[in-house]
């Protein structure tokens, strides 16, 4: 008993050094708040942003999470998925002209390297779709203006 009682305890701490859980609402979902904060995170180290620039990115990839979801949320499963689509594109193109707006010319050939990257793995993921053969004479990472670097 007194083994299952340390073992309890000694768990139910958290180490020092290791972050929180992140927020999840009830449907287990990380929020819209800790997404873009991870993400401005994430490419604030990626693209060695200032402060400024993390702060912009960090609404920009709020907006992007946000209107995403509104969106799906809006058609549901069963919903349009063409429409749906469509207005999700459009959210993610308003996305990558902000992180345009925000970068530098250094920080966007970085963060254009990363979206094909992205790009690429999505290609590589996706069976019905896959990844044109080298040499084709279409490149899998030519970038559309709807690729925005964020794997769903």
């Amino acid at each position: 008993m007194i083994l299952s009682l340390g073992f309890l305890t000694s768990h139910a701490q958290q180490p020092a050094g290791q972050s929180a859980p992140a927020a999840v609402n009830q449907s287990n979902q990380l929020t819209p708040e800790n997404m873009a904060l991870r993400q401005s995170k994430r490419l604030g180290k990626m693209l060695s942003l200032n402060g400024d620039q993390e702060q912009k990115v960090y609404q920009a990839v709020l907006t992007r999470v946000t209107g995403v979801r509104s969106i799906k949320t809006k058609y549901g499963q069963n919903g349009d998925k063409k429409a749906m689509f469509q207005e999700t594109k459009q959210v993610r193109e308003q996305y990558v002209e902000q992180m345009n707006g925000i970068l530098t010319p250094e920080q966007q050939s970085a963060w254009n390297a990363h979206r094909a990257e992205v790009k690429n793995h999505k290609n590589n993921r996706n069976m019905m779709n896959p990844a044109p053969p080298l040499n084709s004479g279409t490149p899998a990472t030519e970038l559309k203006k709807d690729d925005d670097g964020i794997e769903e």
